[in-house]
């Protein structure tokens, strides 16, 4: 039986209409995405025809086709050109209707009254839809799994008589209590205060785990005072960090940790990329508890990836036995555990491999 074929779509046969032309080039501006609007301005101006486009702005063709190209970064006048070639201008209005007051109501009651239905509007249109709820749910998942791999963690390392003398030991239920907090202040949209919290942890895991495998240190209180040490940077707590033997490209991890750091630093002070941040979240109507789905999504990928490695630190402090234990008689059988998929866990994982429970599953039957 033949295969049926469809032919391309190819918006610009639609676009006949100056209606149609003026909503579908609204809709698209309206995008955060600056492709989408010039892939749009490309379908209209190839339904009108490049020639006369080409003709009226004075443009060369090629010239037109490179600009509404994906990707290219066209002139403004380049745009307003086409767009009085079309037929078309742009209309800057504000996202939020302006204030004005109803006739029994003074001027804090018209901000308060605007205030509730902007709140009203955001938990309709954002809140409560499903995208959003998704990106709660992955953020409470991710967050549940993380506590509960440092539960198995400290179970496993109260059978070691010696692990009270370790700080990674002693110091987890900080972390934990970071964890938390880290969840609780994301979901009511204080991502700021996350990150902070998101660079504790990371920053915690780090000079604990090499503090307690100092070669100087034979007692707690050696792991304790090296951790206070004032003239060691945070990158040197990182070059002395050890891994499994087995455990692959431990640069990478090293060069994780130092990049997330970095990153994470920009909201523990004032900083220009946290200022240039909150600009552009202004500026796309966002606020302290009124993220978009995309600014959640993304700080869920952030949150994942300091989780990953921190985690390589927590299983590392086990010990590569005992830190085995937990994979092949719990967690590979957690199949739903979500740090299955991060880049360093799993690497961590195939540490493992050498132990006879893998190798028998693994084996035909």
């Amino acid at each position: 039986m033949k295969a049926t074929t469809y032919a391309r779509f190819d918006a610009a046969q639609y676009l006949d209409d100056d209606t149609v032309i003026a909503e579908y080039l609204t809709a698209a501006a309206e995008d955060p995405d600056p492709d989408i609007f010039l892939a749009a301005l490309g379908n209209v101006a190839k339904a009108r025809g490049m020639a006369e486009i080409s003709k009226v702005t004075g443009l060369g063709r090629e010239s037109l086709y490179k600009a509404l190209s994906a990707g290219a970064h066209p002139r403004f006048e380049t745009i307003s050109a086409v767009l009085r070639a079309l037929g078309v201008k742009q209309t800057i209005v504000s996202e939020h209707p302006p204030i004005t007051e109803k006739a029994d109501e003074g001027p804090l009651e018209a901000v308060s009254r605007q205030m509730r239905e902007r709140q009203e509007h955001y938990e309709a249109e954002v809140l409560d839809s499903r995208p959003f709820q998704n990106g709660l749910d992955y953020l409470g998942d991710i967050t549940s799994d993380f506590l509960r791999a440092m539960q198995y963690v400290r179970f496993q390392g109260a059978r070691y008589r010696a692990a009270d003398h370790y700080l990674m030991f002693q110091f987890a239920p900080h972390m934990a209590e970071a964890a938390l907090a880290i969840a609780t202040v994301a979901r009511e949209g204080m991502q700021n205060a996350a990150r902070r919290e998101l660079r504790f942890l990371l920053e915690a895991s780090v000079k604990l785990s090499a503090s307690d495998v100092s070669p100087k240190a034979r007692t707690f209180e050696d792991r304790l005072a090296g951790l206070s040490s004032r003239d060691k940077r945070f990158k040197e707590y990182v070059a002395s960090l050890s891994y499994f033997d087995t455990f692959e490209k431990p640069r990478e991890a090293n060069a994780a940790i130092l990049s997330l750091y970095s990153e994470l630093s920009n909201y523990v002070h004032a900083t220009v990329p946290q200022f240039e941040e909150s600009m552009k979240r202004s500026r796309r109507g966002e606020s302290v508890g009124r993220e978009s789905v995309a600014t959640l999504n993304r700080f869920n990928k952030l949150a994942f990836q300091v989780y990953d490695l921190v985690l390589v630190r927590l299983f590392h402090g086990l010990g590569l036995s005992l830190a085995g234990d937990i994979f092949t008689t719990t967690l590979d059988d957690e199949i739903a555990w979500k740090f299955h998929k991060g880049t360093f866990v799993r690497r961590l994982s195939k540490c493992f491999d050498y132990k006879a429970e893998r190798r028998g599953r693994r084996s035909p039957v």
